[in-house]
């Protein structure tokens, strides 16, 4: 896919810049944005345009921030803790597949088996999670973080009932190779944001004061966009979000509603 999208994106004549960090916007006088400055190990660049998108998957709030401290609109952050295992797989070489299975609506919550190959030691193994924790807080946590060792009992006892041999369940406990937690940001909703932002959003003081082209009725808008969404289960964003967000940019009627994929209230 990534090459696919690579090579898109020279047929349309795209410039690909990477190794790089976006540090400045500056803004007209009525507020749109008007160029962008990025620091690389070649130096500092200046790029004009009209449109900006923040797409930076759990960075964006943050990216958005460091940039426009005065960004009134809330993310809805949260953090996610996840609880892990990863058992040993008792299938035969010839029944063994990378697969996923969701078992959500058997349990009543998010529980998932994902099958595939250690690349490490060859062996099949079988990564069970899904037993999440919005209330738990990472807390400044450095390296690995222990995890709870309720949920990963559950998780063994989810392991022994789903996973099967032939016929029949587990008769004993799988052979746990690694346990953990992890923890990851999240917005708080299951719709992901694809929006613009206005001139009000950003509030604040102006970057650059130079004298705006813009008519008066552009004002409002300050060519600012965020396309960005990690739910609770993963990520909200689908392959179509891209193209969506294009049709707003350049004025035509989205695909798809929109109208449910602004800032969180």
């Amino acid at each position: 896919m990534g090459k696919w999208l690579y090579k898109r994106c020279l047929e349309y004549y795209v410039s690909i810049v990477i190794d790089c960090t976006l540090f400045k916007v500056h803004r007209c006088g009525c507020g749109k944005v008007r160029s962008v400055e990025v620091k690389s190990a070649q130096g500092d660049h200046l790029y004009e345009c009209d449109n900006l998108v923040f797409a930076a998957g759990t960075r964006t709030p943050q990216l958005v921030r460091e940039l426009f401290p005065d960004f009134s609109r809330d993310f809805h952050e949260t953090v996610n803790s996840g609880n892990w295992i990863i058992v040993k797989s008792t299938a035969t070489v010839r029944d063994q597949m990378r697969a996923e299975v969701i078992l959500d609506e058997v349990v009543d919550h998010q529980l998932e088996f994902v099958g595939r190959k250690d690349l490490a030691t060859s062996h099949f193994v079988i990564w069970v999670c899904g037993l999440n924790d919005e209330e738990t807080r990472p807390d400044g946590v450095t390296g690995e973080a222990e995890p709870d060792e309720d949920a990963i009992k559950r998780l063994r006892e989810y392991a022994a009932q789903f996973l099967r041999n032939g016929q029949y369940a587990l008769r004993d406990d799988p052979e746990v190779l690694e346990k953990g937690r992890t923890y990851r940001p999240t917005i708080d909703r299951e719709l992901p944001i694809v929006t613009s932002v206005s001139c009000a959003d950003l509030r604040g003081p102006r970057i650059s004061k130079a004298k705006s082209h813009h008519v008066e009725r552009d004002c409002a808008k300050s060519g600012i966009w965020v396309c960005t969404g990690h739910g609770r289960y993963g990520i909200t964003l689908g392959l179509g979000s891209g193209k969506l967000l294009s049709q707003m940019i350049v004025g035509e009627q989205p695909d798809l509603d929109v109208a449910a994929l602004g800032f969180p209230p």
